[in-house]
């Protein structure tokens, strides 16, 4: 954006530089740290993706809440963004959450529904299970309370 009229000067507002806490989350190591929520399978595919060359394809069952899990993400007391790129299946409902690794309810969520391509979603998380200490937590992608088998596609996973 220009910083004075007929100045020549320019000016950009930067982001807040932040780490990502999300181990593997753009899927370039293949499944490493991710694995099913419930049931179903996954896997990584080059067809489709957001970040890099890999992204996450989960087939789920009839099973009503599949998806994937995981991420291992170290987290201390504080606040936190959590977002995902998600291709999800045009009409069913999914969640987007932070979770207790390796199982555990969901701590914060998103509710969505996919479209048949890729959108990128996210909410805010407080941690307050630390006690001083470093808790262990999972990000789980997973379908909210459908049947439907249609594959879907996660990319760009962030905790920060």
């Amino acid at each position: 954006m220009p910083v004075g009229l007929g100045s020549g000067l320019w000016a950009c507002v930067l982001p807040k530089e932040t780490t990502n806490l999300c181990q593997n989350s753009s899927f370039e190591f293949g499944t490493t740290f991710w694995g099913t929520s419930t049931s179903g399978a996954i896997g990584t595919m080059s067809g489709y993706q957001q970040y890099g060359a890999w992204s996450c394809i989960c087939t789920p069952t009839t099973g009503l809440t599949d998806g994937i899990r995981g991420g291992s993400v170290p987290l201390i007391d504080g606040d936190y963004a959590v977002s995902a790129y998600v291709r999800g299946a045009a009409g069913i409902t999914y969640n987007l959450e932070i979770a207790p690794a390796p199982t555990g309810n969901a701590l914060g969520s998103t509710t969505f529904v996919g479209g048949g391509t890729w959108h990128w979603y996210t909410f805010g998380y407080t941690e307050a299970g630390g006690a001083g200490g470093t808790v262990t937590r999972a990000v789980v992608v997973r379908k909210r309370s459908s049947a439907d088998t249609s594959q879907f596609l996660v990319d760009g996973v962030q905790v920060e």
